[in-house]
């Protein structure tokens, strides 16, 4: 399950990451 939640944890974090770049930009 863990391995399971992980995955989508790291999705979630790259739009972040490309949410912050716009909001910068």
């Amino acid at each position: 399950t863990l391995e399971r939640v992980t995955r989508p944890a790291k999705r979630t974090q790259k739009s972040l990451s490309s949410d912050n770049a716009s909001n910068n930009i």
